[in-house]
């Protein structure tokens, strides 16, 4: 959902291949995204760690999608 969410808000696919999710950043991940919240949002939503990524209810919780 993280990868859909960033492709809404920039138009652009997270990655391409195995070898680019391989080699993705996940800390420049979102600096393309210009709203502050929206790229936390998105940060959280592909975490490399699956634990630490939030729910749909946590999703639907975030202030920006609340607004």
């Amino acid at each position: 959902m993280g990868c859909i969410f960033y492709f809404l808000n920039t138009t652009h696919l997270l990655y391409n291949s195995q070898k680019e999710l391989e080699q993705l950043n996940l800390t420049k991940v979102c600096e393309d995204i210009e709203d502050e919240q929206v790229s936390i949002l998105v940060k959280c939503m592909v975490a490399e760690n699956g634990s630490k990524r939030p729910n749909i209810t946590q999703i639907l919780e975030n202030p920006y999608l609340k607004n």
